[in-house]
């Protein structure tokens, strides 16, 4: 087996790993704890972070240039302000049953994860 089709496989099983055990572990467990789900969300977001600071800032800038790289963590910052606002309206629309911040949080978390993900799909 040559080593694109080796590292090609080793990605796809990981990946479905990963998702796999994750969304196995969601499905099956009924109640978590509130702490703990807080903590897991701040995780990943701190993982987020670090993986824009450290590696997609510093290509932005060799790549796109100064002006471009500035634009785009722009134009991040506006739609990610933006769909927390649109939340934020959804949910006082909503009658007040419970306010979970965490499920704001984890959506919030969720779109950005989409939107980051969008550029690897194109061809």
């Amino acid at each position: 087996m040559n080593y694109l089709m080796k590292v090609t496989l080793i990605g796809l099983v990981s990946g479905i790993a990963g998702t796999g055990i994750g969304g196995l572990t969601a499905f099956f467990v009924k109640d978590v704890n509130r702490r703990f789900l807080s903590f897991i969300l701040e995780l990943s977001a701190g993982l987020m972070t670090s993986v824009v600071c450290f590696e997609l800032i510093p290509e932005a800038f060799t790549y796109g240039g100064n002006v471009l790289a500035f634009a785009g963590v722009f134009a991040g910052v506006l739609t990610m302000l933006a769909v927390e606002e649109l939340m934020v309206r959804y949910q006082s629309a909503k009658p007040k049953k419970s306010s979970s911040s965490l499920l704001r949080t984890g959506i919030l978390m969720s779109v950005g994860i989409a939107l980051h993900n969008f550029p690897e799909a194109l061809p």
